[in-house]
């Protein structure tokens, strides 16, 4: 029934839409062309305009200038009049960065723009030689420091001086001057800050012998930036070019390395990998014979573009604007409105749907959210499940018997293992009675004089401080991975490496009980400035062979493990309390564990039910973040075991009667030297070293 609804629906508003389609598409391609030739006419008087404000006013500044120096208004070389006259002009001129002035004897004066400051560079050859006096001056002239530096700074060989005075020359060589008309250097660097701009230079003379510039330096990163905001279209470019094909400017240098876009003056080459538009706008005007004017649709390497070419007088110089715009640009809007009819239709089609789904939803939705449910029960997934409204009854129903389920087993969880009824449920079948055989390793914890602290304090407050307890011990063995067996008492019993697989399962426990140890000793602080008894805790490890699986009766099962190697960590409680250890593990748990946990060998012991002597060990801490001194000290002990090991009683003795008296009261020390003399003093038989041995 959905799909059928799904299909009707659709079926008749595609249809409408491919027409409506259809249509679109026509009606943009008839009008594209007017709506180009529009667009690039827009784009191109923009920048006829901007071009007059940016290089226009600048010239005009610059002539004006000259023409107060020829008159005496200004002063030649009185800098600080200079200055002051036109600082005020400067501040609303900001694609100007420098100005300044100079004359056929070498001196100059110049002002930069440096930020919000200004700096100026005065410069007097036959004065100060190569000296440069420098200044800075805040926006609104005010002297802020003054220096000296040595400069190759020579009016004389800056293109702005030769060409100027070359230009004025020609106006009127019989009197070796002519008018004051500024004329433009082609791009080049500046001298002082090294930026790429152009320079507009007016020529100022008093005589036959000498030649005066005044200048303006124009930056065309302004430039720059002012034609990446008029770019015609998403994809367009407008570029700026002078008379000989020199790049004024273009938006962001249109990805195109630092450099000129076209070479070798009336020769036009173009980085066609970069600039593509660019390159067959260019191309198709040469093929065109150059005119001032041209627009038209030019076919380019991947897609069509309209390109407009305009030659545009700019304060006494000629100019030219490029525009290139991929035809693609201008169906933009047509495709917009084509969109915005195809996402109505679409909108029509995904209500429709939506109904149609709505429709049959009603029914299916639960079954749908029941059987999620059930997938999240068989993970264990018991909180925040979704809950199921539904007008069928037997949906109600079943939706009731799947949360009293998930109570049940949520409440069955803590008395089981989560892994262990994670694996029943992944069975999907009763747990019975077997067991196979694995390598684990088994935990056990005592607290030490559980007995008499539970006789100081009444039944309710033992309950709750063991409560507090297991949560913090129990919540540290699930997250390293290991299974809690059983609460006995005030002791734990848990294993690593089952129901779930752990290579590592030796090391994962010694991690776990360290965190659990360092964890005890701040509970215990706090408990102790509270005022309440301190629960001491020893632990016993020991990894090696068991049987694991359920084991009990046929309606009562206990998953647990079985072994020489649980009685053994048990065991090992014991002896870690006569040890003084609050962790004592049997050597094949510090030998799976070596290279992550530093360890203490404390010798072999006799365990009771047990034939052969174990060697057992004493963690210390993670590698690289144990202290020195206990490093030392387990350095110093482990070289009186060998030594006792060895049979060379002697030596063990002298060393366990310093480390006595360096660490007195160290339990394992005293264990250590006290065997060491009764076999030195032939106590209790024949000497044999082989084993310490505990009751």
């Amino acid at each position: 029934m959905r799909a059928s609804l799904v299909v009707g629906f659709g079926s008749v508003l595609l249809l409408t839409a491919a027409g409506i389609v259809f249509n679109n598409l026509y009606a943009g391609h008839k009008v594209v062309r007017s709506l180009s030739r529009s667009i690039l006419d827009q784009a191109t008087a923009l920048v006829e305009v901007k071009l007059e404000v940016f290089f226009g006013v600048v010239s005009g500044v610059s002539g004006s200038t000259a023409q107060r120096l020829e008159n005496g208004s200004l002063v030649w070389r009185d800098w600080d009049g200079f200055r002051r006259f036109l600082l005020p002009m400067l501040q609303r001129l900001p694609q100007v960065c420098g100005v300044g002035a100079g004359d056929s004897e070498g001196n100059a004066y110049n002002l930069t723009r440096h930020g919000t400051s200004w700096w100026s560079q005065e410069v007097q050859p036959a004065a100060w030689g190569t000296n440069t006096l420098w200044k800075e001056w805040t926006a609104e002239g005010d002297l802020v420091r003054e220096w000296w530096e040595a400069s190759e700074f020579d009016p004389r060989r800056r293109p702005w001086f030769t060409n100027a005075v070359a230009v004025a020359r020609l106006g009127s060589p019989s009197e070796g001057r002519g008018p004051l008309s500024p004329h433009w250097t082609p791009p080049y660097r500046f001298f002082i800050t090294g930026a790429r701009g152009v320079t507009v230079a007016t020529r100022v003379a008093w005589g036959q012998n000498l030649d005066a510039v005044v200048y303006f330096d124009v930056a065309l990163s302004d430039l720059d930036a002012f034609m990446d905001k008029v770019r015609p279209s998403t994809n367009g470019l407008a570029i700026v070019l002078t008379d000989d094909l020199e790049v004024l400017g273009w938006p962001g240098r249109a990805g195109l390395p630092p450099g000129k876009l076209v070479e070798g003056g009336g020769g036009v080459e173009v980085f066609a990998s970069q600039a593509p538009l660019l390159a067959a706008s260019l191309q198709h005007w040469r093929e065109q014979g150059q005119p001032d004017t041209l627009v038209q649709r030019v076919r380019g390497p991947d897609q069509n573009l309209w390109m407009a070419f305009r030659s545009l007088p700019v304060a006494g110089e000629k100019l030219h604007v490029l525009v290139s715009v991929p035809e693609e640009d201008f169906l933009g809007e047509a495709r917009r409105e084509r969109l915005r009819m195809v996402m109505v239709l679409v909108v029509g089609l995904v209500v429709a749907v939506a109904l149609a789904v709505w429709l049959a939803s009603i029914y299916t939705r639960p079954i749908a959210v029941l059987v999620n449910r059930s997938e999240a029960i068989q993970r264990l997934e018991l909180s925040g499940q979704a809950e199921v409204a539904s007008r069928v009854k037997e949906v109600q129903q079943l939706a009731g018997a799947q949360a009293r389920m998930s109570a049940a087993l949520e409440s069955f969880g803590r008395y089981v293992p989560r892994d262990v009824l994670r694996e029943l449920l992944r069975q999907g079948e009763a747990a019975k009675i077997g067991a196979h055989p694995a390598e684990l390793t088994v935990l056990f914890s005592d607290i030490r004089s559980f007995t008499q602290i539970s006789e100081m304090l009444p039944p309710d407050d033992v309950a709750r401080y063991l409560s507090d307890y297991f949560d913090l011990l129990h919540g540290i063995l699930v997250r390293h991975g290991g299974t809690t067996d059983k609460f006995m008492g005030d002791a734990i019993m848990a294993f690593w490496g089952a129901p779930r697989p752990d290579a590592n399962h030796a090391l994962n426990a010694v991690r776990a009980v360290l965190e659990g140890r360092d964890r005890l000793e701040s509970l215990n602080r706090v408990w102790k400035a509270e005022g309440r008894p301190e629960f001491h805790t020893t632990f016993g490890l020991a990894s090696g062979p068991v049987v694991v699986g359920n084991v009990g009766a046929r309606d009562r099962l206990n998953y647990t493990v079985l072994g020489n190697t649980v009685n053994v960590a048990s065991r090992c409680v014991g002896l870690g309390r006569q040890l003084g250890c609050s962790i004592l593990a049997l050597e094949s748990v510090a030998t799976a564990s070596s290279g992550e946990i530093e360890w203490r060998r404390l010798g072999p012991v006799s365990i009771r039910g047990i034939r052969q002597p174990r060697m057992v060990c004493e963690p210390l801490g993670v590698v690289g973040e144990v202290a020195a001194d206990v490093l030392a000290f387990r350095q110093d002990y482990e070289r009186a075991l060998d030594a006792y090991l060895g049979k060379d009683l002697g030596r063990a003795l002298e060393l366990l009667e310093r480390l006595t008296a360096d660490r007195p009261g160290q339990p394992s020390v005293l264990y250590l030297l006290q065997r060491c003399r009764e076999l030195r003093q032939g106590v209790g038989g024949e000497i044999h070293t082989e084993m310490l041995s505990f009751k």
